[in-house]
């Protein structure tokens, strides 16, 4: 028979730690005789706490740097877990949701990562590129050439690409640059349409088909098909019905990829998801997301992208985060909510904060100076220690109501205070001496 959970705290944490799990039966808090429980130690806590016969479980804060759980479960033949570092994730945390948690090793769509302007970049900044491509995720290496002109290295490039391992596309409509990417050994061309098709007889590398530029519709695409298989048989190939940039055609070309994937279900299809991120004043990860997502569901095979202009640098990155996401949400049939919080990156995953009225009630178990530092509902900012107890926004108002003498204390209030404010201001969670979350772009402080 399931036992009873036991949740250890200090003194400052027990009645909104009690607050936070009151709905929770078996579930029971215990605060030990210290004021903040990030200070117990394994020694401490032997010393001033034994499990009763009904526990089969003790749970200390995620705080406690110096309590070794295996040793506690040793001596008390029970199971022993670090919870979470803030109080307020503790009903998540009872309930087994452990977001960024699951198996996201598994994946369906493939990326190709474009070099834009190829040429204009010497063989070892592209071999810099490409490995720094494929340490982010990217599948495919795609050498974007210049319109109108033939990429007179090509094949020296593709050769040195395909000794590093690499898969490689060639993007151009030039005929001469394909045949001698073709010749070098390149896997992908991209792209095919009525006015080179004659190429298809010769390739050996999987083209992919589009519709005509003077004729975005399905219908073009599907005569450059039957072009490409009158000329090539069953060769492989792939189709690209062309994503639009929003507000010139994005609708309508979305439901062309619907309507494509219904006209070729037996044929691998591309989205040429970097249209959107380059052409669009906003950061790349929501936009790289929800593409990815729209793709998954519409059955996409491969998406390109690209990282030229500064609000789109990560691209590649974000497109192997959000093709896991994406893949384990579609697989299990549910939104991708709460499945991982990599892309969650200027704002947050779902937090509490505490009330002014919460955090006086702590401070009146205070005993010493430390200040403890806080963000509220209110969006004001809460410090406190034994002594005083301040509320605000503005941080050099409340830095010189605190008094701080101390140069390297007051370096710490400093950034303390602005990294609260800072937390306030994008919607993040704060929490003292931890660092904000960036989602995949955490930094250590």
């Amino acid at each position: 028979m399931k036992g009873k959970t036991v949740l250890l705290t200090g003194k400052i944490a027990e009645v909104p730690l009690r607050r936070a799990v009151e709905e929770f039966k078996d579930v029971e808090v215990i605060a030990l005789n210290i004021g903040v429980a990030a200070f117990m130690t394994t020694d401490f806590i032997l010393r001033n706490y034994l499990p009763k016969a009904d526990v089969s479980r003790v749970i200390v804060s995620g705080m406690c740097k110096n309590v070794d759980v295996d040793t506690l479960k040793r001596k008390w033949n029970c199971e022993v877990q670090k919870g979470p570092q803030d109080l307020k994730d503790v009903p998540d945390f009872l309930l087994g949701k452990k977001p960024g948690k699951r198996d996201l090793r598994e994946y369906n769509i493939k990326i190709f990562a474009e070099i834009v302007d190829a040429p204009r970049l010497s063989l070892d900044e592209i071999l810099k590129k490409a490995e720094y491509y494929r340490k982010c995720g990217g599948d495919i290496i795609d050498l974007g050439c210049i319109p109108g002109e033939t990429y007179e290295s090509v094949r020296e490039v593709v050769s040195a690409l395909k000794r590093e391992g690499h898969v490689v596309s060639i993007d151009s409509f030039d005929e001469r640059t394909i045949r001698m990417a073709d010749d070098a050994g390149v896997d992908y061309v991209l792209s095919l349409n009525s006015h080179n098709m004659r190429l298809a007889r010769d390739l050996n590398a999987c083209p992919v088909i589009v519709p005509d530029f003077d004729d975005l519709t399905l219908d073009s695409l599907k005569r450059n098909v039957e072009i490409f298989l009158s000329f090539a048989g069953d060769k492989p190939f792939i189709i690209d019905p062309i994503i639009e940039p929003f507000n010139v055609g994005f609708v309508e070309s979305l439901v062309r990829y619907r309507d494509a994937r219904k006209a070729f279900p037996g044929v691998s299809m591309l989205m040429g998801i970097g249209n959107l991120t380059e052409l669009t004043d906003s950061d790349s990860h929501g936009i790289n997301m929800a593409l990815t997502c729209m793709a998954q569901e519409i059955g996409v095979d491969y998406v390109l992208t690209t990282e030229v202009i500064s609000w789109a640098w990560n691209s590649v990155k974000e497109v192997d985060i959000a093709r896991r996401i994406s893949y384990f949400a579609h697989k299990e049939k549910l939104p991708p909510k709460h499945v991982d919080y990599s892309l969650v990156i200027l704002k947050d995953s779902p937090f509490e904060s505490f009330t002014k009225d919460e955090l006086y009630a702590m401070r009146k178990e205070i005993r010493d100076k430390n200040w403890r530092i806080f963000t509220l509902t209110s969006g004001e900012i809460c410090v406190f220690n034994k002594d005083k107890f301040i509320v605000g926004k503005d941080i050099k108002e409340i830095f010189d109501e605190m008094g701080v003498e101390d140069p390297s204390h007051a370096f710490y209030i400093g950034r303390e205070l602005y990294k609260a404010k800072l937390a306030i201001s994008l919607g993040k969670r704060y929490v003292q001496d931890q660092p904000l979350r960036w989602g995949y772009m955490n930094l250590d402080e």
